[in-house]
Formats: structure tokens, C-alpha cells, sequence
């Protein structure tokens, strides 16, 4: 290309103004997705403040439990919005020995307990083997490891049909000589085969997510496949469909 010339100036421009509108949007999506927690968090704390004597312990600790469930949705849209602002890149990874099943996505479901009760789903549906409880010791990032883990199960909710008895989620571990595999599968919408690979890239929604009216920033997946390569791992789209799979791999050293 002769960068002297109007195409070339005219192409550039186009692209860098195309690039320009890609980010407002993504951030207008990240100023409505900061809002519905920082709200959540105002008004159960503000709620607590009122009533916390005339209340029992039990409601008590819903309340509580939602304001710790806002804060983590607060801390995954930050780790999309540093991804956003290329911060996240130039961070240390920590690692430091981990218990997967027990210290992450055991504690990951049971802090989506208001995610599940808003959407009416059981969390009873969702079954893992207890013996894999403490079956994945590794060294790993734990906090990078707890988004995509967060992203993963976030995404069955988000991406269930509307019929309540449909719901289920179902974790199986499994291992080969230099991996740990773990499989997230649930029976919600699905991806179409044309969107297998589309669903990694950066900003990507598919009209069925859009037509569901999904809010999200279409980074969740882009992030979670670029952390688990950082981690020696990977993460990939197993099944399209009923279910839906996921596998998460986990390096074992």
C-alpha cells in the first residue's frame, strides 16, 4: 500500500474509525452491565442499614450473600474491562497450589445462589461427582482461573431455555497423561455449528443470544480461552448441543 495515497489514507481511516466505534460500544455496554450490581449493592446495603435488627438471621444472610454475589459480577466485568484496555496482559499471573473443584467452582456455584433464585432455576440441578471435591491439586493463577470458571457457569444460566424443568448442568472430571479436563455441560440454547469458532472472537454475540435479550459484552469467552493458554491450558467448545459442552484443561504441572 502507498500510504501517501487518498485510498490508503481513506482505507486507514475507515478502519481506525471503525475500530473507534467498536470500543464505544463495547464500553456502553460495560457502563450498563456495571450499574445493575453497584445498584444491587446500594440498595441491600442501604436495606440492611434500615432494617438489620427487625430482620432474621436467615434473610439476613440472603442479603449478604447478594451483596458478595454483586461484588464478584463487579470483579469479572473489571477483568473484561481491563482485557478492554489491554491491562490485563501485562499482569503477573500468581500461582500457587489450588484445589479446582473445592477452592473454585464448588465456591463459584454456591456464590451464584442469587443468580440462580432471580432466575428461578435449582441450584440442585446443577451435579458434580463429590469425589472430585478434592481430586485437581494444582499450581495455578487462582483468580484467573475463578473468571473463566465464574464466565462458564454464568453462561448456562444466562444461555438456559425458558422452560424451568429443563435446566440442568452436569461437571465431569476427567484426566489424560499431561492434562486434568474438566467438562461443563448443560442443555440451554446451544451454539449453531456456523458460530463454533465465532463464539472466542473478540465482541462476538450470536442472534440467538441477541434475540434472547442477553445482555453481555461478548468478551467472556475471548478472555476465558486467552487466560487458560496463559495458563498452559485451553479451553474448548467439545459439543454444540444438548448439551452443551465445554471442556476446561487444566495442565498438571
Amino acid at each position: 500500500c502507498d500510504w501517501s495515497s487518498d485510498v490508503c489514507s481513506s482505507d486507514l481511516g475507515y478502519a481506525v474509525h471503525a475500530l473507534e466505534r467498536r470500543k464505544t460500544i463495547l464500553i456502553e455496554r460495560f457502563v450498563h452491565e456495571f450499574k445493575s450490581p453497584i445498584v444491587g449493592i446500594r440498595n441491600n446495603a442501604d436495606y440492611l442499614q434500615r432494617k438489620i435488627k427487625q430482620l432474621t438471621q436467615d434473610y439476613t444472610d440472603i442479603k449478604f450473600n447478594d451483596i458478595i454475589n454483586n461484588c464478584s459480577i463487579l470483579f469479572y466485568h473489571l477483568g473484561e474491562l481491563e482485557y478492554l484496555l489491554g491491562a490485563s496482559g501485562s499482569q503477573k499471573l500468581n500461582f500457587s497450589r489450588t484445589v479446582v473443584f473445592r477452592d473454585i467452582i464448588i465456591k463459584t456455584i454456591y456464590e451464584l445462589q442469587p443468580v440462580f433464585r432471580e432466575s428461578k432455576f435449582s441450584i440442585a440441578n446443577v451435579t458434580y461427582n463429590k469425589a472430585d471435591s478434592n481430586r485437581i491439586i494444582v499450581k495455578t493463577d487462582k483468580i484467573k482461573l475463578n473468571q473463566v470458571v465464574y464466565n462458564l457457569l454464568i453462561n448456562s444460566i444466562k444461555y438456559a431455555e425458558s422452560d424451568l424443568n429443563k435446566f440442568k448442568m452436569v461437571l465431569e472430571v476427567d484426566e489424560d497423561p499431561t492434562n486434568f479436563i474438566i467438562k461443563f455441560k448443560d442443555w440451554g440454547i446451544g451454539v449453531k455449528l456456523d458460530y463454533g469458532k465465532k463464539i472466542f472472537e473478540e465482541g462476538f454475540r450470536s442472534p440467538e443470544a441477541i434475540a434472547k435479550d442477553v445482555t453481555g459484552s461478548g468478551l467472556g469467552l475471548t478472555i476465558s480461552k486467552t487466560i487458560m493458554i496463559q495458563l498452559g491450558g485451553d479451553l474448548i467448545l467439545a459439543n454444540n448441543a444438548k448439551p452443551t459442552e465445554f471442556h476446561l484443561i487444566i495442565p498438571k504441572n
